[in-house]
């Protein structure tokens, strides 16, 4: 309601509406596409917006109305290329982990207030720890083939030597020798599964299908 009363004083606050669509979809997703929406009937000429609609189509898994999204905010003066790229990736590749990396790019980019530019961020560390977890979790179930899950990542850290992570990204250690994620914290080793996940204290968010 706070965001719906902001944008009623001011119908141009694009700030609002970028970030009631970066934040609202994990609360109300309707109600998400309902202030982007009015964001675009009250500033038709603002590409943004039809950008912020197709992600959040996107975070909602229908890639077909993602598409339009982009297509018609690609229509409008101004607009980046890469809205016409979206609109194809998502027909072909919507639900990749690259394709969620190219969206939070070019939000990180594009967006208006600093609480959008932030949550981009973290999502795009989010997307690092995943490959860097598959890749931890690959070397524990290598090392457990014998039957033994290790006692600690400490023990698989040399296996991940060779390890080539997406984007030239690389594994970090911290000065205790723990395996960290990009945010610092160090990753813990679930043994009653034995894979890798966050630390209790990371600042990464959960994934968004949680």
């Amino acid at each position: 309601p706070l965001l719906d009363n902001a944008t009623d004083l001011d119908p141009h606050f694009i700030a609002v509406y970028s970030y009631g669509a970066s934040v609202l979809p994990a609360i109300d997703p309707q109600q998400a596409i309902a202030l982007t929406e009015k964001g675009i009937d009250n500033n038709q000429y603002e590409w943004k917006l039809y950008q912020y609609l197709g992600y959040i189509h996107w975070r909602l898994k229908d890639y077909e109305k993602a598409a339009d999204a982009y297509e018609k905010g690609a229509s409008v003066h101004g607009a980046t290329p890469i809205m016409k790229q979206m609109a194809a990736i998502m027909r072909t590749r919507g639900g990749s982990r690259d394709t969620a990396r190219q969206m939070y790019r070019q939000m990180l980019t594009d967006a208006d207030d600093q609480q959008s530019r932030s949550l981009a961020e973290l999502r795009l560390m989010e997307l690092d720890s995943l490959d860097q977890q598959d890749a931890i979790n690959e070397k524990l179930k290598e090392a457990g083939s014998a039957g033994r899950c290790p006692a600690s990542l400490k023990e698989i850290i040399h296996r991940l030597a060779d390890v080539k992570l997406p984007n030239n990204e690389s594994f970090r250690i911290n000065a205790a020798g723990d395996l960290v994620d990009p945010t610092g914290e160090p990753y813990r080793l679930d043994t009653a599964k034995c894979v890798a996940a966050l630390g209790v204290n990371s600042k990464i968010p959960p994934p968004l299908d949680q």
